[in-house]
């Protein structure tokens, strides 16, 4: 049997840059590395014009043995229950894709645990890829550190200060000139979803929001960049338009053809980088940037399960109930149709266990949380990282409003989560579909929902990871876990939505309540202010009854008064005799009525010569009081008929003498006329009866009311 080696070294080392690396991926290797030497700050040194990157870490440092098993390939092939590797080629996959095999790789090493016989603290291992290439060896062992390096270790650790880590590893590699410029980038770019910063600190939030726990990049800034980018020149005639892509332009059938080239007038070498730095470093501090917030906050909804093994290797996960009384099986049906019955498994885990044949793999954790706006959410991490103020974040569009800005950064943001022993892969990027089936106000709240799901390396056959372990690919995770993770991100969405109807239809009756409370107030007010208006006019009615009662009373006892005063007899004799002297023609007399006659006469006539007193003329008392009332209710020469009212009212002496000006003045026309009259027929008896009238008061009448 020859002893020669079945395995090719250089073929084996030139597939490491197969495995679909990129420049995040590397450094979280590297970084992930140091995590596990128990490493509290991770400083990352990016010398520009040199092309090399220095990782300097404070953890416990290895020693040969250690060395010499980092540098191995696969040395590895159980998974480890404490660390993130699982094949044990990460870190050797990120030198490779970094390096692009071309440069060299040194690793100083300076720990407590070392055999004091037979090795020293400080030991070095250098990983020689060009020397691969050439002789298909891989040498892997490590030495203690020559002078030169230790120099190298003790410079890099200055930069803590005077507090020099006592252990710890220190990392230079020569980089590729590609990967140099896209690495520098990366750290200084402000946008989001290519800043390493964002995702290093992402990835690795758990560990940085820890005290003390830190990662710095610190890179010199580039004030002049003299080399040329690369231009594209064209061959021959193009018929393509500027919007079509490049590549088709390689078609064999086509005459045009289009050649990359670097149009520059002298050759720049590959191991430097013609560019002008600043003379100082500047350091970025990683921010911890957990992607909802905080997985132990009071409004993230927790959820525990479990994924059982049957005899013959096939996997399911149970989402544990909430009441803690069994599980439940989510299958695809009820992820469309939520509706669905659950299948429920009654029992703590060792019942299920036993009924089912099977055993317990692992288990995980799934966080969800929503949040409208979850740019402000996160802007204290992104104000860090695109170097901004506040206010220079972009704002959330209001209504129908675009901002492609804001839609960009929250796109990089949003995502379902997986974190691998607290490690997140982030490229399980929320995936655009179809906004049919449910309302808008739904749909939009599932989108802003956020997954966090936190399983242990055991679990990495369900979860799909592969050797890029911080790239997990949603699709090949076990279909169980994701039909869980949707099923209850559409639940969560699905109860925002009924509860957002029940408090509509909550404060719609509230508001028809308030509405019919509001029409009910407003009747009991109308009915208030009726009973007030009627009170207030029942109020004036009585009192101008009391009034009226008054001035009755007061007219009552002016005519008491008056019936009491007699008029004498020879006052009487007298106005009979002067009345009986009156001449009256006979033309007029027949007009009038006598002792005997009925009839009311046609015309009043006064063609005596007036005296200075008014004259008395007896006419019947149905015929004065008719002319009275006719004349009031005709309304015409109201003057004239007061003026004659006043004098028979005096005549009468209707009211006593003290007072008779005043009454007069006070009392209503139609009152004085009505006493009148009552006192008239207190006088007359008889209709036919001769009542004596003024010669004012048949003149007055005939002069306005004659036919």
């Amino acid at each position: 049997m020859s002893g020669k080696s079945n395995i090719n070294i250089l073929g084996t080392i030139e597939n490491l840059l197969d495995e679909g690396f990129d420049i995040i991926s590397a450094i979280k290797e590297i970084i992930d590395n140091s995590k596990g030497a128990g490493a509290n700050h991770i400083w990352i040194i990016l010398d520009i014009k040199n092309l090399t990157l220095n990782i300097f870490d404070i953890g416990t440092g290895m020693n040969k043995k250690g060395l010499n098993r980092l540098a191995m390939l696969n040395d590895r092939k159980i998974i480890s229950k404490i660390k993130q590797g699982k094949y044990g080629q990460g870190v050797k996959l990120a030198f490779a894709f970094l390096t692009q095999l071309k440069g060299d790789v040194t690793i100083i090493s300076k720990t407590n645990d070392f055999d004091e016989a037979k090795e020293n603290p400080i030991s070095e291992l250098v990983i020689k890829f060009q020397e691969v290439a050439t002789t298909g060896e891989y040498n892997d062992k490590s030495d203690n550190a020559c002078t030169a390096n230790i120099r190298l270790w003790e410079k890099h650790a200055a930069l803590f200060g005077d507090n020099i880590p006592p252990t710890g590893t220190l990392i230079s590699m020569k980089m590729d000139k590609r990967q140099c410029k896209e690495l520098y980038k990366k750290i200084t770019t402000k946008d989001i979803s290519n800043s390493l910063l964002f995702n290093v600190g992402l990835v690795n939030y758990d560990y940085l929001r820890t005290a003390n726990n830190k990662i710095t990049f610190s890179i010199q800034e580039i004030v002049m960049d003299n080399e040329p980018d690369i231009a594209v020149e064209t061959v021959g005639e193009l018929d393509a338009t500027e919007d079509d892509d490049i590549d088709d332009s390689f078609n064999n059938d086509s005459k045009n053809i289009i050649v990359p080239i670097t149009v520059v007038d002298r050759e720049f070498p590959d191991d430097k980088w013609d560019v002008e730095c600043s003379e100082e470093y500047k350091n970025y501090d990683v921010p911890s940037v957990c992607p909802i917030i905080d997985e132990n906050g009071e409004d993230v909804n927790k959820y525990q399960c479990i994924v059982l093994e049957n005899q013959v290797g096939d996997t399911i996960s149970l989402l544990e109930c909430e009441d803690k009384t069994g599980f439940v099986v989510i299958t695809e049906d009820n992820v469309y149709n939520l509706g669905k019955v659950l299948q429920k498994r009654e029992g703590t885990e060792a019942d299920l266990v036993k009924a089912l044949k099977a055993k317990i793999v692992g288990k995980f954790q799934i966080y969800l949380a929503h949040n409208d706006d979850w740019i402000n959410a996160h802007k204290e991490a992104l104000c860090r990282i695109m170097r901004c103020d506040e206010n220079d974040l972009p704002k959330k569009p209001i209504g129908n409003k675009k901002n492609q800005e804001y839609n960009k950064i929250l796109q990089s943001v949003k995502g379902d989560y997986y974190s691998r022993s607290d490690t997140i892969a982030i490229n399980a990027r929320k995936k655009a579909r179809h906004t049919s089936g449910g309302t808008r106000e739904k749909l939009k709240y599932e989108d802003n929902i956020i997954a966090l799901i936190k399983y242990p390396p055991t679990l990495d056959k369900t979860f799909g990871v592969t050797v890029k372990k911080y790239n997990t690919i949603e699709d090949i995770v076990h279909a169980s876990v994701r039909n869980i993770k949707n099923y209850l991100i559409r639940r969560m969405a699905a109860d925002y939505h009924n509860k957002v109807e029940r408090d509509k239809k909550i404060q719609a009756q509230a508001a028809a309540l308030e509405r019919q409370q509001a029409l009910v107030s407003q009747q009991a007010l109308e009915r208030q202010q009726a009973l007030v208006s009627q009170q207030a006019l029942e109020s004036q009615q009585a009192l101008a009854s009391q009034q009226a009662l008054a001035k009755q009373n007061i007219v009552l006892e002016i005519v008491e008064s008056e019936e009491d005063e007699f008029v004498s007899e020879s006052e009487e004799d007298e106005i009979v005799e002067s009345e009986e002297d009156e001449f009256v023609s006979e033309s007029e007399e027949d007009e009038f009525v006598s002792d005997t006659d009925k009839v009311v006469p046609k015309d009043i006539k006064t063609d005596k010569t007036v005296r200075k007193t008014n004259e008395a003329i007896y006419i019947t008392k149905k015929t004065l009081v008719m002319y009275l009332n006719d004349w009031y209710d005709k309304n015409e020469n109201v003057y004239d008929l007061t003026n004659v009212v006043d004098f028979m009212c005096k005549s009468y002496e209707l009211y006593k003498p003290s007072i008779m000006k005043d009454a007069l003045d006070v009392l209503e026309l139609n009152e004085k006329i009505h006493h009148l009259i009552l006192e008239i027929n207190s006088r007359y008896k008889s209709d036919d009866d001769r009542v004596s009238c003024g010669a004012e008061f048949a003149n007055a009448y005939q002069k306005h009311f004659k036919n």
